[in-house]
């Protein structure tokens, strides 16, 4: 019986970690194929939001600067690539806030703007990112 207990203990406590460890970060999604955007690979967040002459409200967006390294902008860049032609679900906290097709490889090295449905939830994210 304790063999079974510490069996059971072991096999549950990786699937609870991996969980808390996707709180408060974005999580990319195409095909089988996913990428969670840890805070470690953030080093700067900005909300902006822009006029656009079509639209009635503004565009909301975050630039995220991401880190250079082989676990950070490259591996994000490796799931862009590897993914073109597929379509990709952005979610945060569970919730999807985006779903598109990537049409083409994305560079992350220098940043890049992230579209978010809207200000509340942008302010959320950019919140998660600056506590680290």
């Amino acid at each position: 019986m304790f063999k079974a207990l510490l069996i059971s203990l072991t096999l549950a406590s990786p699937a609870a970690f991996s969980a808390e460890s996707q709180k408060d970060i974005i999580i990319y999604t195409a095909n089988n194929d996913a990428f969670p955007l840890h805070q470690r690979c953030v080093t700067g967040v900005n909300l902006r939001e822009d006029a656009v002459a079509w639209r009635f409200f503004p565009t909301v967006s975050l630039f995220l600067s991401i880190k250079k390294s082989p676990d950070c902008s490259d591996a994000l860049d490796h799931f862009f690539s590897r993914n073109v032609g597929s379509d990709v679900t952005a979610t945060f906290n569970s919730d999807a806030f985006l779903k598109t097709k990537i049409v083409s490889a994305l560079r992350t090295g220098n940043g890049y703007s992230q579209v978010v449905s809207d200000k509340a939830l942008a302010t959320q994210i950019l919140a998660s990112y600056t506590r680290q």
